[in-house]
Order: structure tokens, then C-alpha cells, then sequence
């Protein structure tokens, strides 16, 4: 009997070169149609870190479905796609295992272990964070260097200062003269005792 199969993709914007929803989703069709097996879901959280987990309301669905019918496989394209917290994939895994269906993925080709998931998991959690530390520590330079380390707060416009190369030069910021009164005039309301919800609604 050909196994019964559910797919799921994410797409993540916090990563570069990630692979469209479309295109996971095309990769999968193909790899359970050449195996003769039957499609019965396809799941997909956009835009979504993979560290995330009460927010992905695709994969919530995915694993919703395996509850309530049974299924031989899930698959995605390789096993980040699942998740990259080491806490959600446990939980993943337990669910899927108390139900007897196994993970595919199309980059290995076959069924991958826990071994292997909680492994990749653990090393992914780990590059996420030296990803948060070095924007942190970015963060943290480009204010003592006097420059936006996010966006620009109100009261502000971007400068358009150049370089010796002539190109602009990021991060430094000039203050919005018709936005700078409003600001001022925020301040001595609230000194003079309105509240922020008040000044909010002039």
C-alpha cells in the first residue's frame, strides 16, 4: 500500500538564500510522486523563523492532521525546514513518533532519525545565536559611533552625508525640522502632566 504522505515548507526571512514555499512544495510533489506514495496535505508557514513555534499556524495544522488520520511520512525538503529550536523539535518529534510516522526529507533521501534531527537542531539553535549576538554587538557599535542601529526614530530623516567615494553614509541620521516641533511639543505636554494616551489622541 503506497505510504500516505504530508508536506511541509517554511520559508524564514531571517536567513539568506532561503528556497520559496513554491519551490519546496514542487520538490516534495515530485519526490513522493517518483515513490508512488499519496500526497494527502501540504502545510507551509511564510516569513516565519524556524525558531518559532506558537506562531507557525502551518505546521500546528500539519501535526493537527497526523492526530486525526494516519499518516506514514512527513516530508519537507530537509529537516531546518521542521524547526531549528532544539525544544521544538522534541515536541515535533514526540508527536509524530506517538503516532508512527516517520520524517523524510528530499535533501537525504530517505527517513531521518532523532539522532539526526535533534542534532541538526542543536546545531542550527547554536548559529541562530551567534547570529543574535552579532547583530547585538552591531547594534551596539553603530550607537557609539552615533549612527541608527534600527530605524530611524520620529524626528529623524536619513542624512545624506557621503563618503570620500561619494556614497551615502549609512546609519547617520539628521534631524526632521517640521517632525523635531511636533517632538518638542510632545515633551512640554507631557511636562505640563498629560498622559501618553491622551497626547496619542490630539
Amino acid at each position: 500500500m503506497p505510504k500516505k504522505v504530508l508536506f511541509y515548507a517554511r520559508y524564514s526571512t531571517d536567513r539568506q538564500n532561503e528556497v520559496s514555499i513554491e519551490t519546496q512544495t514542487e520538490l516534495g510533489k515530485k519526490f513522493v510522486a517518483d515513490r508512488g506514495w499519496t500526497l494527502c496535505g501540504v502545510y507551509s508557514d511564510s516569513a516565519i523563523s524556524g525558531t518559532s513555534f506558537t506562531s507557525r499556524p502551518g505546521i500546528q495544522q500539519l501535526l493537527a492532521h497526523v492526530k486525526r488520520e494516519h499518516i506514514d511520512v512527513v516530508l519537507c525538503v530537509n529537516v531546518d525546514r521542521l524547526s531549528r529550536d532544539v525544544e521544538h523539535t522534541s515536541k515535533i518529534l514526540k508527536d509524530l513518533n506517538f503516532q508512527d510516522c516517520a520524517i523524510w526529507t528530499v535533501e537525504a533521501g530517505r527517513a531521518v532519525t532523532d539522532m539526526e534531527l535533534h542534532m541538526r537542531s542543536t546545531m542550527s539553535h547554536e548559529l541562530v545565536e551567534q547570529g543574535r549576538t552579532r547583530t547585538r554587538e552591531g547594534m551596539k557599535t553603530a550607537v557609539r559611533k552615533g549612527k541608527a542601529s534600527t530605524c530611524l526614530a520620529y524626528g529623524y530623516k536619513l542624512s545624506q552625508q557621503r563618503d570620500e567615494l561619494g556614497d551615502r553614509i549609512r546609519g547617520l541620521r539628521d534631524i526632521d525640522p517640521e517632525k523635531a516641533e511636533i517632538v518638542r511639543r510632545i515633551f512640554v505636554l507631557y511636562a505640563d502632566g498629560m498622559s501618553p494616551r491622551d497626547i496619542a489622541q490630539l
